[in-house]
């Protein structure tokens, strides 16, 4: 005899792996780093190639930034530093990691509160979103709840 939450492991696994390739679909992860930078990305890049780790503050081309969080570049400097990507791949996956956690927490949520079913919804919903996808694919620390302006 089959135990009833075992009868139920197999459909959500089969929709969790649908909604993890519609999602991979949607976002093509492996292109993300195959376009140039825009303006805003640029700036980005100038501010974590020279910041210092140890003393996070935000400059590029020597000069400092008026207004600028240090957070995220500091952040992409730390990973392109112990890891082998490039400073463009490094800020384009960070921003869809900080998506990803963001969406399992949704999913973790409703999943909790209600039942599977809406934490999936959740989690598809929020992925889904023209916000989050337009903001997804561009370098920023907007998906950090970070605002630079």
């Amino acid at each position: 005899m089959i135990e009833p939450e075992a009868k139920k492991f197999f459909p959500r696994l089969i929709w969790l792996v649908i909604l993890a390739a519609a999602l991979t679909l949607m976002y093509q992860f492996w292109k993300l780093p195959v376009r140039d930078l825009s303006g805003n990305e640029g700036l980005f890049a100038a501010i974590a190639s020279e910041i210092n780790l140890s003393k996070p503050m935000s400059m590029a081309h020597g000069v400092a930034i008026k207004n600028q969080y240090f957070l995220y570049p500091w952040l992409c400097a730390a990973v392109q530093k112990y890891t082998a990507l490039d400073m463009i791949s490094v800020l384009r996956f960070v921003n869809l990691f900080f998506v990803c956690c963001t969406a399992l927490l949704i999913a973790a949520a409703a999943g909790w509160t209600r039942n599977f079913k809406a934490g999936l919804i959740g989690c598809a919903m929020f992925c889904a979103n023209g916000y989050v996808f337009m903001y997804t694919l561009t370098a920023g620390p907007l998906m950090m709840s970070l605002n630079i302006r």
